[in-house]
């Protein structure tokens, strides 16, 4: 298990920026990575730990696994 406490907050900023750029789109994992300049693994690592947290979630496609961000309605507890 990958502890958020081990992530960099410029990388975590900058996977966010690209997760909001394309909302209400996913993207596939490679498509996070090279937007955000990372590289594959990376961005898995830190997704993996941000969908935990609640931050972003997945959905799979056939074999392809894409990520959003996810949205809190405005005045949501």
């Amino acid at each position: 298990m990958v502890c958020l406490v081990s992530l960099r907050p410029e990388v975590v900023n900058r996977i966010l920026e690209v997760l909001e750029e394309v909302y209400p789109k996913d993207l596939h994992i490679k498509e996070v990575a090279r937007r955000a300049g990372v590289s594959k693994e990376t961005a898995s690592k830190y997704l993996a730990v941000l969908e935990a947290r609640g931050v972003v979630r997945s959905r799979r496609v056939g074999k392809a696994k894409l990520f959003g961000i996810v949205k809190r309605e405005e005045g949501a507890g």
